[in-house]
Formats: C-alpha cells, sequence, structure tokens
C-alpha cells in the first residue's frame, strides 16, 4: 500500500503452511463400571449377571479430521464379555471400530459390557479402550469392572442335633456357594429352652 494514496501497489498471495497435528484424548482415562445382576424374581445362576452400557468420549485434541482406530483389549474374557456392539444372534462381538472425529470435537464411544458366570465380585477385573491412529497408540482408557455381590449359599444337611453330656458328635454339613464371591461363614449354637 502506499502511504501517501492508500491505493494497493502490490499483491502476492502467502502461502502458510501447518503442521498436521494428530492426537487424542479419552475421558475418563480411568474408572469403574458396576454390573448388577438381572432384575427380576429369577434367580437362577444364568440370570444373576448382569450388563451395562459403559461410555466414553473420544477428544480430538489434534487438527485435522481424523479416523481412529479403537480396540478393546480384554484380559479377563472369561469373566467379562466387551463388545463395540450388542451381541448379534450370531453371537458376533466387534472388538475394533473405526471412529472419524473432528478437529476440536468429541465422539461418544459406546462399549457394552456383560458378566459372565464365572465373575467375581471379590476378584478385580477389567479391560482397556485404546485409540491410535496408523499404528500409533494416542490414548486408553481404563476400566475396572466390578460385579455386584451375589450371597447364595446352600446348607445340605440335618438342621438339628442332639448329644448327651460328655460326648461329642461328627456333624455332616455340605455348603454350595451359588454366589460369586468367597464367603466366610460362622457356625453357632443355638441353645434352646
Amino acid at each position: 500500500n502506499s502511504t501517501e494514496t492508500g491505493e494497493l501497489l502490490a499483491y502476492a498471495p502467502a502461502l502458510i503452511r501447518l503442521t498436521e497435528v494428530v492426537s487424542a484424548e479419552f475421558f475418563p482415562l480411568k474408572s469403574t463400571a458396576v454390573i448388577a445382576s438381572s432384575e427380576g424374581e429369577d434367580l437362577s445362576e444364568t440370570n444373576r449377571v448382569g450388563q451395562k452400557t459403559i461410555i466414553t468420549v473420544l477428544n480430538n485434541t489434534g487438527n485435522t479430521n481424523i479416523t481412529f482406530d479403537l480396540e478393546l483389549i480384554n484380559e479377563y474374557d472369561t469373566k467379562i464379555d466387551v463388545c463395540f456392539n450388542e451381541e448379534d444372534i450370531n453371537g458376533l462381538c466387534d472388538m475394533t471400530l473405526s471412529q472419524l472425529v473432528a478437529p476440536g470435537s468429541q465422539a461418544i464411544v459406546r462399549v457394552y459390557a456383560k458378566a459372565s458366570l464365572l465373575a467375581r465380585a471379590d476378584v478385580n477385573q477389567g479391560f482397556n479402550l485404546t485409540a491410535s491412529h496408523n499404528g500409533t497408540l494416542l490414548s486408553t482408557s481404563e476400566w475396572n469392572v466390578q460385579v455386584a455381590p451375589d450371597h447364595r449359599i446352600d446348607f445340605i444337611g440335618a438342621s438339628q442335633f442332639k448329644v448327651a453330656p460328655g460326648n461329642s458328635i461328627d456333624v455332616e454339613l455340605t455348603l454350595i456357594n451359588r454366589g460369586n464371591l468367597m464367603e466366610t461363614l460362622n457356625v453357632s449354637a443355638d441353645f434352646g429352652e
């Protein structure tokens, strides 16, 4: 621009090249989900396990549209089932997913978790959710899955015993733990009048 007349004397486009930044972060990075048993009157072993939809947020903290590769890593697959989809009638479970997220935006990621009959309330179990791009790990969300305790003990044996003074008896009692945690039981005697 001319300082005297203010007219445009020359024009040249300036090329500005931004460095592509690829980064992501899950929220939360660490959390706990509690799976309660199914609601209802049925207390059979097949109904005492429950399921939960776990929701986490994937933030694209970079400056470009990125398709992230998401993966579920489940080291406790005999105790909990985790999938990106609700299992279909063929029992197929998606453990990987591609998710496009715009720069500065967020995507909701749903994980469907289900406790198996082997899940324990007194043992830690969990899974990791990872986000990567072109083979580079960008973020991991660690989930601890707690199973609500199911206290169910079957007692098999006599409920009353008699023993004469100075004598002893051996009591045979069978306990079947149909619950989902280690139980400590105390046996006490009730002396009627």
